[in-house]
Protein backbone atom coordinates (compact mmCIF):
# COMPACT_ATOMS: atom_id res chain seq x y z
CA UNK A 1 0.00 0.00 0.00
CA UNK A 2 1.51 3.72 -0.66
CA UNK A 3 1.77 5.75 1.94
CA UNK A 4 -1.38 8.18 3.29
CA UNK A 5 0.73 11.52 2.50
CA UNK A 6 1.13 10.07 -1.02
CA UNK A 7 -1.70 11.39 -3.72
CA UNK A 8 -2.34 8.92 -6.15
CA UNK A 9 -2.93 11.55 -8.73
CA UNK A 10 0.50 12.34 -8.63
CA UNK A 11 1.74 8.58 -9.20
CA UNK A 12 2.65 7.77 -12.31
CA UNK A 13 0.67 5.09 -14.57
CA UNK A 14 3.17 2.52 -13.97
CA UNK A 15 3.41 3.26 -10.10
CA UNK A 16 -0.23 2.77 -9.64
CA UNK A 17 0.23 -0.45 -11.99
CA UNK A 18 2.69 -1.40 -9.06
CA UNK A 19 0.23 -0.59 -6.56
CA UNK A 20 -2.70 -2.60 -8.12
CA UNK A 21 -0.55 -5.93 -8.03
CA UNK A 22 -0.66 -5.22 -4.79
CA UNK A 23 -4.22 -4.91 -4.45
CA UNK A 24 -4.40 -1.07 -3.54
CA UNK A 25 -7.82 -0.60 -4.50
CA UNK A 26 -7.17 3.33 -4.42
CA UNK A 27 -4.51 2.78 -7.10
CA UNK A 28 -7.38 1.10 -8.87
CA UNK A 29 -9.52 3.63 -8.73
CA UNK A 30 -7.21 6.36 -10.07
CA UNK A 31 -6.45 4.55 -12.96
CA UNK A 32 -9.87 3.93 -13.65
CA UNK A 33 -10.99 7.78 -13.28
CA UNK A 34 -7.53 8.44 -15.65
CA UNK A 35 -8.69 6.04 -18.56
CA UNK A 36 -12.36 5.07 -18.19
CA UNK A 37 -13.96 8.14 -20.11
CA UNK A 38 -12.11 8.01 -23.17
CA UNK A 39 -12.07 3.90 -23.36
CA UNK A 40 -15.71 4.44 -23.37
CA UNK A 41 -16.10 6.98 -26.03
CA UNK A 42 -13.47 4.76 -27.97
CA UNK A 43 -16.06 1.91 -27.35
CA UNK A 44 -18.86 3.26 -28.38
CA UNK A 45 -17.32 4.25 -31.63
CA UNK A 46 -16.04 0.85 -31.71
CA UNK A 47 -19.56 -0.88 -31.18
CA UNK A 48 -22.18 1.34 -32.63
CA UNK A 49 -23.01 3.56 -30.36
CA UNK A 50 -23.97 0.46 -28.02
CA UNK A 51 -24.80 2.55 -24.55
CA UNK A 52 -24.82 -0.95 -22.85
CA UNK A 53 -22.73 -3.23 -24.96
CA UNK A 54 -19.74 -0.54 -24.14
CA UNK A 55 -20.42 -0.45 -20.52
CA UNK A 56 -20.14 -3.93 -20.00
CA UNK A 57 -17.09 -4.01 -22.19
CA UNK A 58 -15.19 -1.57 -19.82
CA UNK A 59 -16.13 -2.86 -17.01
CA UNK A 60 -14.51 -6.51 -18.32
CA UNK A 61 -11.25 -4.40 -19.45
CA UNK A 62 -11.33 -2.92 -16.14
CA UNK A 63 -11.93 -6.35 -14.63
CA UNK A 64 -8.98 -7.93 -16.73
CA UNK A 65 -6.55 -5.25 -15.29
CA UNK A 66 -7.21 -6.89 -12.24
CA UNK A 67 -6.84 -10.10 -13.35
CA UNK A 68 -4.09 -9.62 -15.39
CA UNK A 69 -2.00 -6.97 -13.46
CA UNK A 70 0.54 -9.34 -12.11
CA UNK A 71 1.20 -10.10 -16.18
CA UNK A 72 1.63 -6.44 -16.80
CA UNK A 73 5.50 -5.42 -18.48
CA UNK A 74 6.58 -2.75 -15.80
CA UNK A 75 7.91 0.02 -18.11
CA UNK A 76 5.27 -0.65 -20.83
CA UNK A 77 2.83 2.35 -21.59
CA UNK A 78 -0.30 1.52 -19.28
CA UNK A 79 -2.29 3.13 -21.73
CA UNK A 80 -1.28 1.47 -24.90
CA UNK A 81 -1.95 -1.86 -22.83
CA UNK A 82 -5.38 -0.50 -21.75
CA UNK A 83 -6.43 0.30 -25.94
CA UNK A 84 -4.92 -3.37 -26.68
CA UNK A 85 -6.98 -5.32 -23.92
CA UNK A 86 -10.31 -2.61 -25.27
CA UNK A 87 -9.25 -3.66 -28.88
CA UNK A 88 -9.24 -7.30 -28.64
CA UNK A 89 -12.18 -7.30 -26.71
CA UNK A 90 -13.77 -5.50 -30.08
CA UNK A 91 -12.10 -8.20 -32.24
CA UNK A 92 -13.64 -10.75 -30.15
CA UNK A 93 -17.08 -9.46 -30.47
CA UNK A 94 -16.61 -9.09 -34.09
CA UNK A 95 -16.17 -12.70 -34.63
CA UNK A 96 -18.74 -13.61 -32.95
CA UNK A 97 -21.08 -11.35 -34.79
CA UNK A 98 -19.77 -12.41 -37.74
CA UNK A 99 -20.53 -16.14 -36.80
CA UNK A 100 -23.68 -15.39 -36.49
CA UNK A 101 -23.92 -13.66 -39.90
CA UNK A 102 -24.96 -10.03 -39.21
CA UNK A 103 -22.06 -8.09 -38.45
CA UNK A 104 -22.26 -4.35 -39.03
CA UNK A 105 -18.99 -2.58 -39.23
CA UNK A 106 -20.29 0.92 -39.69
CA UNK A 107 -19.47 4.00 -37.36
CA UNK A 108 -22.37 5.41 -35.85
CA UNK A 109 -22.16 9.17 -37.45
CA UNK A 110 -23.99 9.96 -33.92
CA UNK A 111 -21.13 8.62 -31.76
CA UNK A 112 -18.79 11.31 -33.84
CA UNK A 113 -18.08 14.26 -31.62
CA UNK A 114 -20.73 17.10 -32.65
CA UNK A 115 -19.21 20.89 -33.66
CA UNK A 116 -21.00 23.60 -32.60
CA UNK A 117 -21.57 25.58 -36.21
CA UNK A 118 -24.43 27.61 -38.25
CA UNK A 119 -27.42 25.99 -38.55
CA UNK A 120 -27.25 26.13 -42.48
CA UNK A 121 -23.99 24.00 -42.05
CA UNK A 122 -25.54 20.75 -39.88
CA UNK A 123 -27.27 19.44 -42.95
CA UNK A 124 -23.98 19.26 -45.05
CA UNK A 125 -22.03 18.05 -41.97
CA UNK A 126 -24.77 15.50 -41.61
CA UNK A 127 -24.35 14.03 -44.84
CA UNK A 128 -20.82 14.02 -44.60
CA UNK A 129 -20.64 11.76 -41.62
CA UNK A 130 -23.28 9.66 -43.21
CA UNK A 131 -20.94 9.54 -46.30
CA UNK A 132 -18.00 9.27 -43.76
CA UNK A 133 -19.96 6.59 -41.87
CA UNK A 134 -20.99 4.49 -45.18
CA UNK A 135 -17.36 4.69 -46.12
CA UNK A 136 -15.61 3.55 -43.22
CA UNK A 137 -18.35 0.78 -43.04
CA UNK A 138 -16.72 -0.83 -46.06
CA UNK A 139 -13.12 -0.81 -44.66
CA UNK A 140 -11.59 -3.97 -43.14
CA UNK A 141 -12.28 -4.26 -39.26
CA UNK A 142 -8.42 -3.34 -38.74
CA UNK A 143 -8.58 -0.35 -41.08
CA UNK A 144 -11.37 1.27 -39.21
CA UNK A 145 -10.02 0.54 -35.84
CA UNK A 146 -6.70 2.47 -37.02
CA UNK A 147 -8.71 5.50 -38.27
CA UNK A 148 -10.57 5.72 -35.10
CA UNK A 149 -7.37 5.35 -33.11
CA UNK A 150 -5.29 7.54 -35.03
CA UNK A 151 -8.46 10.38 -35.44
CA UNK A 152 -11.14 10.07 -33.25
CA UNK A 153 -8.93 8.62 -30.08
CA UNK A 154 -5.65 10.64 -31.07
CA UNK A 155 -3.34 7.65 -30.49
CA UNK A 156 0.47 7.98 -31.73
CA UNK A 157 1.67 6.22 -34.79
CA UNK A 158 3.56 4.03 -32.18
CA UNK A 159 0.80 3.75 -29.85
CA UNK A 160 -1.42 1.91 -32.40
CA UNK A 161 1.02 -0.27 -33.91
CA UNK A 162 1.31 -1.43 -30.69
CA UNK A 163 -2.05 -2.18 -30.22
CA UNK A 164 -2.50 -3.27 -33.69
CA UNK A 165 0.23 -5.38 -33.32
CA UNK A 166 2.31 -4.98 -36.51
CA UNK A 167 5.31 -2.10 -37.30
CA UNK A 168 4.61 1.55 -36.82
CA UNK A 169 5.18 1.59 -41.21
CA UNK A 170 2.17 -0.46 -41.44
CA UNK A 171 0.06 1.87 -39.43
CA UNK A 172 1.55 4.86 -41.82
CA UNK A 173 0.58 2.63 -44.83
CA UNK A 174 -2.72 1.61 -44.20
CA UNK A 175 -3.76 5.78 -43.27
CA UNK A 176 -2.10 7.11 -46.33
CA UNK A 177 -3.72 5.15 -48.47
CA UNK A 178 -6.75 5.30 -46.68
CA UNK A 179 -6.72 8.85 -46.33
CA UNK A 180 -6.83 8.58 -50.06
CA UNK A 181 -9.40 6.87 -50.84
CA UNK A 182 -11.42 8.33 -48.31
CA UNK A 183 -10.26 11.95 -49.86
CA UNK A 184 -10.91 10.49 -53.50
CA UNK A 185 -15.07 8.54 -52.14
CA UNK A 186 -15.78 11.91 -50.16
CA UNK A 187 -14.37 14.48 -52.49
CA UNK A 188 -17.56 16.09 -53.12
CA UNK A 189 -17.89 17.70 -49.92
CA UNK A 190 -14.86 19.21 -50.59
CA UNK A 191 -15.79 23.12 -51.00
CA UNK A 192 -12.67 23.25 -53.17
CA UNK A 193 -13.81 21.05 -55.49
CA UNK A 194 -14.79 23.19 -58.23
CA UNK A 195 -13.47 23.34 -61.75
CA UNK A 196 -12.27 26.73 -62.89
CA UNK A 197 -13.82 28.21 -65.95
Amino acid sequence: MIGQETEYGNLSDDQLMRAIINHDEEAFRELYDRYAKNLLSFLLRMLNNDQEKARDFLQEVFMRVIRSADRYQQGRSVRTWLYTITMNLCKNEYRRISVRGNHDDSVNPEALPQMEMPTEHVLDLNMFYRALDSELGRLPTHLRSTFILRFKVDLSIREIADIMGCSQGTVKSRLFYMLKNLADNLKSFNPYNVEAH
